[in-house]
């Protein structure tokens, strides 16, 4: 990946965060702050210890694809499922324990010094069945 991408996805990622706290706020209270939680931030912040337990060199596409996709995709529908019974710290534990096996994956396959996006997204799809997060059925 060229340095200037670096740079790029890091400041998406952290305007991610407060354009995504900004818009929950604005449009639903309760969808943003569930039980005192801001999703994206807790999301961050599970993704950056799971990359601190595992010791991978994470590039920031791949934080910034795993952000993206474990709170939109995952978080979010749950926390607005109306029928959910579901501890959103028990999701968020799901998405930090997910976050470690696909980190583990992708660096079986890695030969950066960095692991990227494209490395995550390759471990995601393969290793996709045997997440916790597909537990949710969410897309099957």
């Amino acid at each position: 990946m060229h340095s200037r991408f670096e740079a790029i996805y890091t400041l998406l990622s952290e305007e991610y965060v407060e354009a995504s706290d900004t818009r929950k706020r604005q449009s639903s209270p309760s969808s943003i702050l569930v039980l005192g939680y801001s999703m994206a931030t807790e999301v961050r912040d599970r993704i950056e210890r799971a990359i601190g337990q595992t010791g991978v060199n994470v590039r920031s596409d791949a934080r910034y694809f795993l952000l993206v996709n474990f709170t939109e995709i995952v978080l979010e529908p749950l926390v607005a499922d109306q029928e959910n019974t579901l501890e959103i710290e028990a999701i968020l534990d799901d998405i930090e324990k997910d976050t470690v096996r696909i980190l583990n994956d992708a660096m079986m396959t890695h030969r950066e010094e960095k692991l990227g996006g494209g490395e995550v997204l390759i471990s995601l799809s393969k290793l996709y069945p045997r997440l916790n997060v597909s537990r949710y059925r969410l897309w099957n």
